[in-house]
């Protein structure tokens, strides 16, 4: 017979233990210990239940020389005493609980998954949306009855014309999934609304609802066509209720152009040069020889000198070449009257030619006027 020892090691000598005397080398750790005593490494107790959960699927319960699995309220032991599944019926519990061990209890108020699975009961199982499937492990395809390790991605993939309301995939953590399952619902893809200068055909194509697989038609009217040149688009509906194309512009074909009426301006009293803003009207940028122009935000400024200045401005259909231009006047006046300076005191205005002034009165104006004879 062996003997276990009060530090868990068991000798391999018999009872009788008067014809030798025994060693540390003699003994061996008992079943369920780890250690080496030949080493001195003493014997401890071995914990199942680190490794893989102990291979239960839910509740590992390590013992002093060993472990069982059990289940949480609802659920029941299968035959194989690892996997727990559904209790349909009141019946006696499956799996040992012994009275010095205190069953294990999952706490709701934190949502954590102790065991490091998700499908528990704390957790929604993950569900098969209806109209679609889930690509992954074994635990994603039959999360009724299979576990899901930390970290395993499970991917959702809606049916054929069917598109996805939600996240395509979700991952288990510590809280459960990450996510629940999406839904899957019929592609429709919306209704096109025309454009200007456009038309789209059939009429249908813009009341929405269209089936994936069909097809629209994109036109642009006379004088206008599409970025490319082109006057028709046909797009299609995919599976996924978008369209296979964007909705483009038509752009207009017809050059024009049309300049303000003429301009009457004042110079402002402390600038030599007025600068004006044009509300231009035509279908590109228009352009202009004019010599004086800034930009002040969006918008160009012309400056124009005291007098009459005619400008002009031009456009050029970049699809044709067809050329059109248009000009107008702008009439600067100057209201501001010069400042004299040096002009001395008591000095009265005459007329006599030969009279002698010792002095040149200086004048300052916006216009740059210096002097001025009388």
């Amino acid at each position: 017979m062996s003997e276990v020892s009060s530090l868990g090691f068991i000798t391999n000598s018999e009872r009788d233990f008067s014809n030798a005397t025994k060693t540390v080398a003699d003994c061996k750790c008992a079943e369920g210990f780890v250690g080496d005593p030949s080493s001195y490494i003493p014997c401890e107790d071995k914990n199942e239940c680190d490794v893989k959960n102990g291979g239960c699927s839910h509740i590992c319960m390590n013992t002093s020389s060993g472990y069982f699995c059990s289940c949480p309220s609802g659920l029941r032991l299968q035959r194989d005493r690892r996997y727990c599944e559904p209790q349909l019926t009141a019946s006696r519990p499956r799996g040992r609980y012994r009275p010095a061990f205190r069953p294990y209890t999952y706490s709701l108020s934190n949502n954590v998954n102790p065991n490091g699975y998700c499908n528990s009961f704390i957790f929604h199982p993950l569900t098969v949306p209806d109209n679609g499937r889930i690509i992954g492990p074994t635990s994603c395809v039959k999360p009724d009855y299979g576990r899901a390790f930390l970290g395993v991605n499970c991917r959702f993939m809606c049916s054929p014309n069917f598109s996805m309301i939600g996240a395509s995939s979700t991952t288990c953590g510590m809280n459960g999934w990450s996510t629940r399952a999406p839904r899957c619902i019929k592609a429709e893809c919306p209704g096109l609304a025309p454009k200007v200068g456009q038309e789209i055909a059939p009429l249908h194509c813009t009341a929405g609802g269209i089936l994936p697989g069909a097809k629209c038609l994109m036109l642009c009217h006379k004088n206008y066509i599409f970025e490319d040149g082109t006057r028709e688009k046909n797009v299609q509906c995919q599976s996924d209720g978008s369209w296979d194309k964007s909705q483009e512009d038509c752009v207009s074909t017809k050059v024009s152009i049309t300049c303000p009426a003429d301009v009457h301006e004042h110079l402002p009293p402390d600038d030599a040069i007025a600068w004006l803003q044009f509300d231009i009207k035509s279908a590109t940028e228009p352009t202009t020889a004019h010599p004086r122009i800034r930009k002040n935000g969006h918008s160009y400024e012309y400056g124009f000198d005291l007098g009459v200045t005619e400008i002009s401005f031009s456009t050029q259909n970049r699809f044709t070449g067809e050329l059109a231009s248009c000009s107008f006047f702008v009439d600067v006046v100057d209201d501001t009257p010069p400042i004299s300076k040096n002009c001395q005191k008591g000095v009265m205005h005459h007329f006599d030619p030969d009279r002698q002034i010792f002095y040149d009165p200086k004048f300052e104006d916006n216009t740059g006027v210096m002097r001025i004879d009388v």
